[in-house]
């Protein structure tokens, strides 16, 4: 009897002491907190490979690294003896692994896919313009502990993800980030000091900037509010405040980009500047869809194309259509679209790209998308200044030249494609201005004995014909009245009737719009019953001077839109712009306006509003 109790005795004592030993810790060896760093300093370290498995729980990384690189243009490459100076930590709220390299000068293994494995989401190189320092992200699905080991030129690290974190009951509370969709202007070095970092949004697409995690939306805004007024190159609109759980990752909202245009005051009504309805957020208008191509307008958009390391900027063209939705046109890269023009039957499209010191000029099919044809190759010189489709669609006419400016044509109606170049008229013509109508072409020429002349030229072939003065012209889409400014030419002529008049093209007769001034620039609207002006009221000036100071006041309105009606032969004034880009709308009363913001040259606005001319007027 003895012996049991003695045994039950015992076996309490051993069941006692096995209740109070500890678990083993699960990631004892791992780091949590922390980084891990070695390797030592590489000249030209190049990143040349990264692998990713999954073995049990653990995740397991690997990179290869070179000394060279003979893919990137860097001459001779061979294995390194070292892994590159480097630093391992982790963050959180969004989970990701850093592996931070105090020189990385190539990164080779970009070139190659890897796919994502076990813990691993996504990942992307990190680097800031003008610094050495570079850092490879890897997106997590949670926070992980993690080992690193580095032996000749590889380093393997493994990852162990963490479960969430306990919350005590009744503590539960949600918490927020402050993003910013900034993440190339702080790659530029336009965001100083900027206490966030870089994430994958939710899609795995786009990077972002992330701050680090707080207990209220308040808190993160008053972070916004603190950062956007330390740094002067930040735009407020493109930061906000989200929620976030553990293991899950930001939400990208491209609209934040565009949200700025919204706010900005592109025009001065009386003496109040105000915002104007926004109708193309994120681009600049060109020009109408033919119905064949389901309408809606055409416009130009800055894209950035390539991966975060090796970026470039181009032009792409989209459509907005009628319901607000927006899809890209064209599969084709621009450097800077100055205009576009469809086809009368709407089979063709031309558009005229500058690009550093010339432009091109190019024919896209419609239907295809396909190019057809760059005309600056085919003839017509490395430098067009305006051109003009005739009645059918079927031939293009241009001012344009490398050493003298002439007209030429492009006929698509010519079996042969070497031959259907050709110039129209050989003895100059002034940049600017040129029309169709009736089987001429229409162009305008000075010098200083004859003053600006606008000139005529049967396109089959003949002389060409002096038609009326004036300096610039704008002719009708009726092909009814031609606007003619006697004033915006080097040598304009100053015998003409008016320094802005209207030419009726049956009868030749000139009314008077104004002879108060010559205008800017000016448009018709589509049906040809209205003309819009602008008014330079600071030309030559460059400011208003006060009558009591005499300081010269700069206007950031300096251009005034007046409104011509032709059937009643009346004037009215608009109101004031920064600048003359306007385009007719889908009615007479219409105008669409594009804008880009002085102080970033476009990178807070780039946008095209609608100006409800009769509203104004009214």
């Amino acid at each position: 009897m003895k012996r049991f109790l003695s045994a039950v005795l015992i076996a309490c004592m051993l069941l006692g002491l096995c209740a109070c030993s500890p678990k083993e810790d699960p990631f004892k060896g791992y780091t949590t907190e922390g980084d891990i760093s070695g390797g030592v300093h590489l000249d030209h370290a190049n990143a040349r490979s990264v692998s990713l498995w999954q073995e049990g729980d653990s995740t397991y990384i690997k990179l290869t690294f070179n000394v060279g690189s003979r893919m990137s243009g860097g001459g001779d490459e061979a294995p390194a003896s070292t892994s590159p100076s480097y630093k391992v930590y982790a963050l959180s709220y969004p989970s990701r692994l850093v592996v931070e390299f105090e020189s990385l000068e190539y990164s080779d293994y970009e070139h190659d896919s890897f796919t994502p494995a076990g813990c691993v989401v996504g990942s992307f190189l990190h680097r800031i313009e003008g610094e050495e320092k570079a850092a490879i992200y890897f997106q997590l699905a949670a926070d992980a502990a993690f080992k690193a080991f580095s032996g000749g030129n590889q380093l393997e690290i493994e990852i162990k993800p963490m479960p969430e974190p306990e919350q005590k009951k009744g503590k539960e509370r949600q918490r927020f980030i402050a993003t910013a969709n900034a993440y190339r202007d702080y790659c530029g070095g336009r965001l100083t000091d900027v206490a966030m970092t870089p994430s994958l949004d939710s899609s795995l697409q786009n990077l972002l900037l992330v701050s680090e995690v707080m207990d209220s939306d308040i808190t993160a805004e008053l972070f916004i509010n603190e950062t956007v007024a330390s740094c002067p190159n930040a735009v407020r609109e493109e930061w906000t405040v989200q929620p976030i759980q553990y293991g899950e990752l930001p939400h990208y909202d491209a609209s934040l980009g565009y949200m700025a245009a919204y706010s900005e005051a592109v025009v001065r009504i009386g003496d109040t500047a105000d915002a104007a309805q926004v109708y193309i957020p994120d681009g600049w208008y060109l020009t109408e869809l033919p119905k064949r191509s389901g309408g809606g307008s055409l416009y130009t958009r800055n894209t950035v194309i390539g991966d975060m390391s090796s970026e470039y900027e181009c032009e792409t063209l989209w459509v907005m259509n009628k319901d607000g939705s927006a899809e890209e046109f064209l599969d084709y890269e621009f450097q800077t679209v100055e205009s576009a023009a469809f086809s009368p039957d709407g089979r063709r499209l031309a558009v005229l790209e500058r690009a550093a010191e010339t432009t091109n000029l190019y024919i896209f099919d419609v239907e295809t998308e396909e190019l057809t044809a760059n005309l600056t190759d085919m003839g017509f010189g490395d430098m067009v200044s305006v051109y003009t489709w005739d009645d059918l669609g079927t031939t293009l006419y241009s001012v344009s030249g490398t050493d003298m400016m002439l007209i030429h044509q492009y006929d698509f109606n010519v079996p042969t494609e070497n031959k259907r170049h050709g110039v129209v008229e050989k003895n100059g013509a002034d940049e600017g201005c040129i029309a169709y109508c009736d089987g001429s072409v229409y162009f305008v020429q000075g010098d200083m004995e004859r003053g600006d002349v606008i000139y005529r030229v049967k396109c089959d072939g003949g002389v060409r014909k002096a038609f009326t003065e004036g300096s610039s012209f704008k002719l009708s889409p009726d092909n009814a009245h031609m606007a003619i400014n006697a004033e915006s030419g080097i040598s304009a002529s100053s015998s003409a009737s008016a320094k802005f008049r209207l030419y009726d093209m049956a009868t030749g007769e000139s009314t008077k719009i104004t002879d108060d001034f010559g205008p800017q620039s000016f448009i018709w609207s589509n049906d040809g019953t209205r003309l819009y002006y602008f008014e330079n009221r600071l030309s030559g000036d460059g400011g208003e001077s006060s009558e009591e100071t005499g300081v010269t006041v700069q206007d950031d309105y300096p251009y005034t839109l007046w409104m011509y009606d032709v059937a009643s032969g009346e004037s009215t004034k608009i109101g004031d712009f920064p600048t003359t880009s306007i385009y007719p709308g889908d009615s007479a009363g219409v105008l669409y306006f594009t804008y880009s913001d002085a102080d970033t040259m476009g990178q807070r606005v780039k946008a095209t509003y609608r100006i409800n001319v009769d509203d104004i007027a009214g």
